[in-house]
């Protein structure tokens, strides 16, 4: 899930990773004349949530986004599935990059078997304590992220205003 600030509070959508760089950089596809691409160019901070509920593992990125027109790292990024979305491939000119240069990550795990889950969540409500359901963690993230929003990706970078 991807969280923009919208004029009117915040707002969220699904949006499918297409690449993550070394540095932990991001890669997203939306369309160039979307509300997150006039939300980011206005304010370019954001949250990307991930959710595995099988294992019940959530994450957490902040950083900052940015939109970036680079035609070849869309191209390397292309997979046919997108073409729902942009049916002229990879050149559609309403397809734009979105980049996420995160700051900080959070990880919760909820590090055991759904049994034994569900044992302590009932004995917590049952007797009115607090338990352990899982472990939460602040993930260090390669590199200066300050540094790594600031760095062009090629000549075509679009930042953002704000």
């Amino acid at each position: 899930m991807l969280t923009t600030h919208a004029r009117n509070g915040l707002s969220n959508r699904p949006l499918q990773t297409l690449g993550m760089d070394d540095d932990a950089t991001l890669w997203f596809f939306t369309a160039q004349g979307s509300d997150k691409v006039r939300e980011i160019r206005i304010d370019p901070r954001v949250c990307i949530a991930y959710a595995d509920t099988g294992r019940r593992v959530f994450v957490a990125l902040t950083g900052h986004a940015a939109i970036v027109d680079d035609r070849a790292r869309a191209a390397a990024l292309w997979r046919p599935a997108q073409r729902v979305f942009f049916p002229l491939g990879p050149d559609d000119p309403e397809l734009t990059l979105l980049r996420v240069v995160p700051d900080g990550a959070t990880v919760w795990d909820g590090n055991e078997p759904l049994l034994g889950m569900i044992r302590k969540y009932g004995k917590a409500v049952l007797r009115g304590e607090s338990s352990d359901l899982g472990t939460v963690n602040e993930i260090a993230l390669p590199g200066d992220a300050a540094s790594r929003r600031t760095a062009p990706v090629d000549n075509d970078v679009t930042m953002p205003h704000g």
